[in-house]
């Protein structure tokens, strides 16, 4: 009897996960627990960004990414919405917990507090990638530096940083990894003073501020040329 009973539930299990492509996007997980219509709406939601892959958790939570994996996914939900009228209505939304980097004390103590800290190349800034394969160990002077710069909430932008990058030739840039535990920061240098980046696979990012920016700027030719020279 029992192992009639695991085999049912080992088929409800395969079968209530699954992928399939809409509207050209990757979908995958408990796909058949929403509708066509209800990953639409997700979808539509979050960014002016394309969708590439979206993950079914439930009815009611998909994690979308909008740009490449690296990037993280973004929490879209299933909730009540109120109007500006005050009437309610529900709708896919992103979650109230997606937060700009600023406005997540847990960043500054991961930055402040990571017992390993790692410089990698950013060859490509517009679709950025972690290059796993050059990870390199802050340590000393550089390593204090840049958590003092990183991990003040001060150095950071608090709005909407609306710039834009005029020159067509995106120079290379760097990303770091701050672990601390279970827990990992990866921060994605870009354009300008725009930093995107992922709390434990979720997608997050912010601006510095203008100073901090060039400090930061000072920081990359005085200690990752070796990441800026790679092609």
């Amino acid at each position: 009897m029992r192992a009639v009973v695991a085999s049912v539930l080992m088929s409800v299990t395969l079968t209530s996960v699954s992928a399939m492509r809409l509207d050209g996007v990757q979908v995958r997980g408990r796909v058949n627990d929403v509708s066509p219509a209800d990953i639409r709406e997700a979808l539509a939601t979050g960014s002016i960004a394309h969708p590439s892959e979206a993950v079914v958790l439930n009815s009611h939570e998909m994690h979308i990414y909008f740009g490449t994996h690296d990037e993280g996914w973004s929490p879209i939900v299933k909730g009540e919405v109120i109007e500006p009228s005050g009437k309610t209505h529900i709708e896919w939304h992103l979650s109230h917990t997606a937060m700009g980097l600023e406005d997540r004390p847990e960043i500054f103590r991961i930055i402040k507090s990571a017992p390993e800290v790692y410089v990698f190349p950013v060859t490509t800034p517009l679709k950025p990638h972690r290059d796993d394969k050059h990870l390199r160990l802050i340590e000393g002077e550089a390593r204090r530096t840049l958590v003092h710069l990183l991990g003040n909430e001060k150095s950071w932008f608090h709005g909407f940083d609306n710039t834009f990058w005029v020159d067509k030739r995106i120079p290379k840039n760097v990303g770091f990894v701050f672990r601390h535990g279970k827990d990992e920061l990866v921060l994605f240098c870009t354009l300008g003073w725009k930093i995107e980046a992922t709390l434990n696979g979720e997608h997050t990012g912010g601006s510095l501020e203008e100073r901090p920016s060039q400090r930061m700027e000072q920081w990359k030719k005085q200690y990752a040329q070796r990441e800026l020279a790679m092609k």
